[in-house]
């Protein structure tokens, strides 16, 4: 048994005995994909252009969320994982560094239009997909002499998660799954040559929805692939990450705990690594966040995540995207504190890489590296000096929404992609997800699309 197989092995006797409780958080994390893709559908000129590009002249009949346009499978779930991912808004695992549902929901999406599989079978396939993404990825970043930083491990490891997925959706056999694996492995990148410029970096999950759709196409043609990807000598931890992979991995049982329960919502837009500073800045006393002007300056605490995203200073306080705002800690803390602490679809638009007050915020905070690396996100520590008075103040390395907040963020990202009247609709199509065939979601918002109430852009 190779470490491939090991895995594709655990994928096919784990997917039809994930507890109920378990399947009911995927769920969650489905009706936050689907919403924040619906917000971006309307409001993303990323998103916009991505999807002109993928469906032109493209035929096919797989369906791109809350647009009137089709496409092949591959090209389809590309346009998808890319609205689920361009307001950077989706959910994260903050140890592995990782999104999965945002990779593995459309991936299993693509493939499930084209079949009767039911809701179920999708809401299995991708909460087996993401515990294989998050063991993975943990496995990498615990290798101190390993490449893994150097890498988007969404897209390095989540094209090889959704050929697993959309396989298990798909009806792949063992065998194929694992030939699907090692067709994935042969396309796997993930390079951070966009990290700094492009538009790539909102698009990326894209790339990896792509390889893996691909793989299983590849598969079910009978196209063999390598059946040791991962671990041979020409595998993906040798090639890619530079180390020896490890003899195996720990798969759990259906009622051992699994690290893919730890993917979590994003309270507010933006890189993950920006939220605690969010987090502290929402802390700060009632008159301050009424009184920004009275702020003389701010230093944030940071460790090496937070550094990047402070380099070069001079850039980061004047971001020229809303890709690039999202990954500059002095702008995201400017502009919660220009705010009173509200980072959401409304404050975060366009005019407020122009706002003065945002840019005269940006200018007074200022990075000290001075904490320690660890495991996921260092907790946020911040100096405001207001009016003469110095305050510290502290956020949480891993903030969470609530049920309520939750909810309430579902409404948010309908409304602002121009839903909201058919919010209720939504909440119960997918409610019953798991009762009928997985693209009657799809049909769903087609018969929202052709009502004239409601205005489709693409």
């Amino acid at each position: 048994m190779t470490l491939t197989r090991d895995c594709v092995g655990w994928a096919f006797s784990a997917v039809d005995r994930i507890p109920r409780s378990r399947l009911e958080r995927t769920r969650v994390l489905v009706a936050d994909s689907f919403a924040i893709g619906l917000a971006a559908g309307g409001r993303s000129d990323v998103a916009r252009r991505t999807i002109e590009s993928l469906t032109e002249g493209a035929g096919g009949t797989c369906r791109i969320l809350g647009t009137r346009r089709t496409a092949p499978p591959v090209q389809a779930a590309f346009a998808n994982a890319a609205l689920a991912h361009a307001l950077d808004f989706d959910d994260t695992h903050d140890r592995a560094r990782i999104h999965t549902t945002t990779v593995l929901l459309p991936a299993a999406m693509a493939v499930a239009e084209a079949t009767d599989v039911g809701g179920d079978r999708v809401l299995r396939a991708v909460t087996v997909g993401a515990e294989l993404m998050c063991r993975w990825a943990l496995s990498a970043l615990a290798d101190p002499r390993s490449r893994a930083g150097s890498w988007y491990l969404t897209q390095l490891l989540g094209g090889i998660g959704a050929a697993v997925t959309a396989g298990l959706v798909y009806g792949l056999d063992e065998e194929e799954s694992v030939c699907a694996v090692g067709h994935a492995v042969d396309q796997a990148s993930g390079a951070k040559a966009s990290s700094q410029e492009g538009d790539g970096r909102s698009v990326y999950p894209g790339y990896a929805v792509a390889q893996g759709v691909s793989a299983v196409l590849l598969a079910r043609g009978g196209l063999r692939g390598a059946s040791d990807a991962l671990e041979g000598e020409s595998g993906l931890w040798r090639t890619h990450l530079g180390v020896e992979a490890p003899g195996r991995f720990h798969l759990p049982g259906p009622d051992e705990e699994w690290e893919s329960d730890d993917v979590v919502v994003k309270p507010w837009p933006g890189c993950r690594a920006g939220h605690p500073y969010i987090d502290a800045v929402r802390r700060l006393p009632e008159e301050i966040l009424r009184d920004p002007e009275g702020i003389e300056g701010v230093t944030v605490a940071v460790d090496s995540v937070g550094a990047r995203l402070c380099r070069p200073l001079s850039r980061r306080r004047r971001p020229r995207t809303l890709a690039e705002a999202g990954f500059s800690v002095p702008f995201m803390v400017a502009l919660a504190l220009a705010r009173e602490g509200a980072v959401d679809l409304r404050t975060m638009t366009g005019p407020a890489l122009g706002d003065p007050l945002v840019l005269s915020l940006a200018d007074r905070i200022v990075p000290d590296h001075r904490l320690s690396d660890g495991s996921g996100y260092a907790r946020a520590e911040a100096v405001v000096v207001h009016r003469g008075r110095e305050l510290c103040v502290t956020g949480s390395s891993s903030p969470e929404p609530g049920p309520v907040e939750r909810r309430a963020k579902f409404s948010s990202c309908l409304e602002h992609g121009g839903w909201g009247h058919h919010e209720k609709e939504l909440r119960d199509a997918i409610e019953g997800f798991d009762a009928a065939p997985a693209r009657n979601l799809f049909d769903t918002i087609e018969e929202f699309e052709r009502s004239s109430a409601h205005p489709v852009n693409l």
